[in-house]
């Protein structure tokens, strides 16, 4: 089971994170996927629950998922897994996600997607600030401070938490997308955090809106 799993997630010990593009060391017994653009975040986390359930009543064989198990997860579980998930992601409003996933008792899964459609900017944002939501999951958010550090913008985000926190990393990676020159950045529309990222986005020398 374990290495199917592994195979479906990075199980491996060094993982890039999107958005941002930096490299990190996983915790022990933490696995991590990037699903990128999907058409549907609720039925994309449903996805990844079911391939861990499934895989989990494999065991360890050679991992086939039969038609049994498969029609007995979509007749009993989808309906209410799918009502669960949309209680909490709502497509119409949410642009991205990252969702826990726990294995078994020790391994935990975590998946970070976006939601199909958005302009380069929002795209970039929208990754980026998931990945700030994994950092601070993992108890990792030392080391975005510290790549901002080497970068030398004067912001402290271990002052900040919550969405808050995860706004600077989605800063941190347009700044880096900016620095790369590949398109052209502007600050994300947020209105629930517009203060916060219209503040801080011109300390990562990123354009506002509606400003040449």
């Amino acid at each position: 089971m374990y290495s199917q799993l592994k195979t479906y997630f990075d199980g491996g010990k060094q993982i890039t994170l999107p958005g941002i593009e930096e490299s990190i060391t996983m915790p022990h017994d933490t696995w991590f996927r990037y699903d990128g653009e999907v058409a549907s975040l609720a039925e994309n986390i449903y996805k990844t629950q079911r391939t861990i359930a499934k895989l989990k009543i494999n065991g360890p064989g050679n991992g086939i998922i039969d038609q049994a198990v498969d029609s007995f997860f979509e007749r009993i579980t989808r309906s209410m897994a799918m009502a669960k998930i949309r209680g909490k992601v709502n497509d119409s409003d949410t642009t991205a996600v990252c969702t826990r996933h726990p294995v078994d008792e020790r391994k935990t899964a975590y998946v970070i997607a976006i939601k199909r459609g958005l302009s380069e900017s929002n795209k970039i944002f929208a990754a980026s600030h998931e990945s700030g939501e994994f950092l601070k999951a993992i108890n990792q958010r030392a080391l975005l401070q510290s790549w901002i550090d080497k970068k030398g913008i004067p912001v402290d985000c271990l002052a900040l938490d919550g969405e808050d926190f995860a706004d600077i990393c989605g800063l941190y990676g347009l700044y880096k997308a900016s620095i790369r020159g590949d398109i052209k950045i502007i600050l994300p529309r947020i209105e629930t955090r517009q203060s916060v990222i219209s503040s801080l986005g011109p300390l990562f020398h990123i354009q506002l809106p509606g400003i040449p």
